[in-house]
Formats: C-alpha cells, sequence, structure tokens
C-alpha cells in the first residue's frame, strides 16, 4: 500500500507484504520479509528504528537521474540480506562511473548485504554494484568488460607462462653444464 505521512507499528512489526510511499514508519525493530519500496516514483521512505531484512524481502530501488532516485532511510541499525531490485524510471539511462546513495543507517549489522542484485530495465550502459560504507550503501555503474579484453589477458597471460617457461629451461641447462 502507499503511505504518506508518519504511520506507528507495533514495537517489533513483521513486514510480509509492502511497505512503499514517502512515510516515516516507526517501529522499534521492522522485520521485512516483504517488500520495501521507498517513494513516489522516486522518493524517500524513513523507517524510525532498526531494519533486519530476511533472505525474502527485497528492497526496489527506482532510478530516475543520479539526483533522483529512491532511499531507504534507517535510523537504527540495518541488517541487510535478500534481494536489491533496482528499476530504470522515466528516460535514465545508466552511465559508467554514475553512483547513488540508496540506503542509509546508523550502522550496519555486521558484513551483512543484500544477497541478490535483480535490474530491470536498466539497459547494457553498464553493471551495477553495491558497496556498503559505516553508515551508507551506494549502488555504481561500473565498466563491463569487453570480449576483446578477455582475449588480451589471456593473450598476456599465456606469453608469462612461455617465458617462465624458457627461463626454468635456460635455469636447467645452466645447471646441467
Amino acid at each position: 500500500e502507499a503511505l504518506s505521512g508518519t504511520l506507528v507499528r507495533p514495537q517489533n512489526f513483521a513486514n510480509p507484504g509492502t511497505i512503499k510511499g514517502t512515510a516515516i514508519v516507526q517501529t522499534n525493530v521492522l522485520t521485512n520479509s516483504g517488500v520495501l519500496a521507498p517513494g513516489a516514483s522516486p522518493g524517500m521512505l524513513t523507517l524510525a528504528g532498526a531494519l533486519v531484512k530476511t533472505s525474502a524481502g527485497s528492497l526496489d530501488i527506482e532510478l530516475e537521474s543520479t539526483s533522483l532516485h529512491d532511499m531507504l532511510a534507517v535510523t537504527g541499525s540495518a541488517l541487510l540480506d535478500g534481494t536489491l531490485v533496482v528499476r530504470r524510471y522515466g528516460a535514465y539511462a545508466p552511465k559508467v562511473g554514475d553512483a547513488f546513495t540508496i540506503l542509509t543507517y546508523a550502522q550496519r549489522v555486521g558484513a551483512s548485504e543484500f544477497d541478490a542484485l535483480t535490474t530491470l530495465g536498466c539497459g547494457g550502459g553498464g553493471r551495477f554494484d553495491v558497496s556498503y560504507g559505516a553508515n551508507s550503501g551506494t549502488l555504481s555503474v561500473a565498466a563491463v568488460p569487453e570480449p576483446e579484453t578477455y582475449v588480451l589477458m589471456l593473450l598476456g597471460l599465456a606469453a608469462v607462462a612461455a617465458a617462465a617457461r624458457r627461463s626454468r629451461r635456460r635455469t636447467g641447462e645452466t645447471a646441467a653444464a
């Protein structure tokens, strides 16, 4: 359901459904096995409390530009798991180097992170990577290596291996003499 304003939930609220909109959701701990979809295409959803994302849950983020995109703001700690779903909104076309702060939190629990990243309608402008800082999660567009890059890398490795083999033969011939 689309939410706006402030929504007060029980102290430990389990969400198996969808929380969507620009609301402030107040609860001590939100355990999410459903969908969190910040914004009203796009916008920010605030969780006044801690977040526990289960492996069944997803965070759906829409990207319209580097300055206009969804974000989930968690005032407490965040234990991350589940799927990050990234959708293109409007005419946005990903470019290598684009970066988006999609999640803020007071602290991330351990080394928790999303298990999977799904992109929908984002085209082939690059691949998306997620990096986690002390207080935020950032989505960035990275270059996808061209097939020629892999061919050159393999040729370089073969040349190094051949040079090492020749060097060992010479060392063996010198020792035998």
